[in-house]
């Protein structure tokens, strides 16, 4: 047998990086409440490795690249029938391809459709605003439902897949530690590459996946603002976007004269909650209608009216 390196050190990384990043977004997603300001920073932690695994894909260790575990329709009737040969399994078998591939997916879903979704609660995507109230609404019922589903169907199925692998005698947890795994002698598998200009090109690749995400992340929670005049008493009725789950638009800018003026009326202290999104929300309820209003950095105040069954619109001019 000879010992190989398969996984290069950058892919370790990625992987167990990406293992506790899942993990720790269906915790915060299952909490709720302020855990939920944790799910959206892990949230944009996993579009950045997902960003980062597409390059590598491309340009990584041999066994990384996509190009040597593609589950053509040969390579996975060899696997089944037992004749696959060495260069087939050294990294991932076909049937480990599919699965990989199937994660890559499910989580890229997840995270672009978190992106939209709002529960109106304690989570709002930073791209609600770019986007009609109907595709915010299909968004957050995948990411809730489906999605998450999949996502935690397919983990399962993961862990089932090491575990019987592990009753067969072959360990592939090992090399996902250490990078290397023993081959035949008799048949002759290429390395990864792994050395410091392989870890660097890696960096390299990271921070510009983190500045794609972090540009995007930015350029939304920036959008381009109503003008407003903040110290006028008389609410200003110009929509500064529209997002409802039930296809009504109830959001308009409003006046602080007027917010703070339903505050007093309401006879209650304001909750209020800081938002992942960097804006600030205020709540209160005032004669069985609940009234959310959001604060965003761009010095715009947005009002949305929520009855308890349903929304409505209710304009205040």
């Amino acid at each position: 047998m000879n010992t190989v390196r398969i996984w290069d050190l950058p892919t370790r990384l990625f992987h167990w990086a990406l293992a506790a990043c899942v993990v720790a977004l269906v915790i915060t997603a299952k909490v709720g409440g302020d855990a939920m300001n944790w799910h959206i920073r892990l949230g944009y932690a996993v579009f950045v490795l997902l960003l980062f695994r597409l390059m590598w894909g491309l340009v990584g260790g041999r066994w990384s690249r996509f190009a040597s575990f593609v589950p053509t329709p040969g390579r996975l009737m060899r696997y089944l029938r037992g004749q696959a040969p060495a260069h087939e399994t050294a990294g991932h078998s076909a049937l480990g391809a599919l699965s990989v591939f199937a994660l890559l997916v499910v989580l890229a879903a997840q995270v672009g459709t978190g992106l939209f979704a709002d529960d109106e609660i304690a989570f709002t995507g930073p791209l609600v605003g770019w986007v009609s109230g109907s595709v915010v609404s299909a968004a957050t019922r995948y990411h809730k439902s489906i999605g998450q589903g999949l996502l935690i169907g397919l983990v399962v199925l993961h862990l089932v897949a090491i575990a019987v692998y592990w009753w067969r005698g072959k360990n592939l947890v090992r090399p996902m530690i250490a990078g290397d795994k023993q081959m035949p002698a008799t048949e002759r598998v290429a390395p990864s590459a792994d050395g410091a200009g392989q870890r660097l090109l890696a960096l390299v690749l990271l921070a510009l996946a983190t500045t794609c995400v972090y540009v995007l992340i930015q350029s939304a929670e920036s959008p381009v603002a109503v003008s407003h005049p903040e110290d006028s008493a008389q609410p200003v009725a110009r929509t500064w976007y529209s997002r409802d789950t039930n296809n009504v638009e109830c959001i308009e800018t409003v006046s602080p004269g007027e917010l703070a003026r339903t505050i007093q009326d309401s006879g209650q202290l304001p909750k209020m909650s800081d938002l992942p999104n960097g804006s600030v929300k205020v709540e209160v309820e005032r004669n069985g209608t609940y009234y959310s209003w959001t604060f965003y950095p761009s010095f715009a105040l947005c009002k949305s009216t929520l009855p308890r069954a349903q929304k409505i619109d209710e304009k205040y001019n």
